[in-house]
């Protein structure tokens, strides 16, 4: 039994833990005000555009089934998400990005646990999944900071896309999955570890 500040882990709670435990302690355990970024609100619309089919995106790659929800239970852990883009037929997935920088190359597309977290999403609800998926990365850029009278305000700016498209492939292995569903494990145990210490003091 994991005793857990929520019934239930997600790809960013997880990543949260392994980059930093103290912020993860003051999102999950203090329920700190999570603070916004630009980039990240454009993300999110951006994301929004393609769940609505927006015709100015119609030249990115999409499934039939946007923002597909999963649930699965992995040795009592509930783990829960939405892959970005996802064909029902083919078992297929893609993931989208936004970033000014060059974050995103074939190396980092490699190493990154959200596709292998959502390839075993797909194998357990689904019996069965394409292990050649695709991340999507749609660049953007800073185009002005956002003044108010005479005063401008720091770090205020709006963002918008460049037109530079790039998809990465990847291919998520058996062992891949083995891996994350380990990883899994360890995190819910190190949550469930830290969070009892934290509710006794």
């Amino acid at each position: 039994m994991y005793n857990l500040p929520k019934p239930y882990l997600s790809y960013s709670s997880i990543s949260c833990w392994l980059q930093s435990k103290n912020q993860y302690r003051q999102r999950y355990y203090e329920s700190s005000r999570f603070i916004s970024t630009p980039e990240i609100d454009f993300g999110k619309k951006i994301g929004e555009m393609l769940e609505n089919r927006d015709p100015t995106l119609e030249h990115v790659k999409q499934y039939k089934n946007p923002e597909h929800r999963f649930e699965v239970d992995i040795e009592g852990i509930t783990v829960m998400g939405y892959i970005d883009s996802y064909c029902p037929d083919t078992k297929s997935i893609i993931e989208y990005k936004t970033s000014r920088t060059k974050f995103w190359t074939p190396r980092t597309v490699a190493k990154h646990k959200q596709l292998d977290l959502y390839s075993l999403a797909i194998e357990m609800t689904e019996g069965e999944v394409n292990d050649d998926l695709e991340l999507i990365w749609l660049e953007t850029e800073k185009v002005n900071e956002i003044i108010t009278g005479l005063i401008p305000i720091t770090g205020a700016y709006e963002m918008q896309l460049t037109g530079n498209v790039k998809t990465f492939p990847r291919t998520v292995t058996d062992e891949d999955r083995a891996e994350m569903k380990d990883l899994v494990i360890k995190v819910a145990g190190e949550i469930s570890e830290d969070y009892t210490k934290y509710l006794s003091k």
